[in-house]
């Protein structure tokens, strides 16, 4: 594995992530991987900030609001993905609505 690829920060989307098995998979993905980005997906801004309080705001989680039922919120989080975080995903943790 060359330098590049071992230096690369992975981009984690876990969606329904505010609460529940969403909420406990961000939970073990920020601690086992401290050096990768997780976004914690939630349908409510508010909702996603308070989890993201409730896991102590670990520096590797951010939130990023995707109700995957509404086309407009899926297109403004892949907006915010490629305008904040460098466009690309390597992991989606599809949880919401299961």
């Amino acid at each position: 594995m060359s330098s590049k690829q071992q230096s690369h920060q992975r981009v984690f989307v876990v969606t329904g992530a505010n609460k529940g098995i969403g909420y406990e998979v961000v939970k073990k993905l920020s601690t086992n991987h401290p050096n990768d980005l997780i976004l914690l997906g939630s349908r409510d801004q508010k909702r996603g900030e308070e989890a993201l309080v409730q896991l102590g705001s670990p520096s590797n989680v951010k939130v990023l609001v995707l109700d995957t039922s509404s086309k407009k919120s899926i297109e403004q989080a892949k907006e915010e993905l490629q305008n904040k975080y460098g466009g690309h995903l390597d992991v989606l943790i599809n949880n919401a609505g299961i």
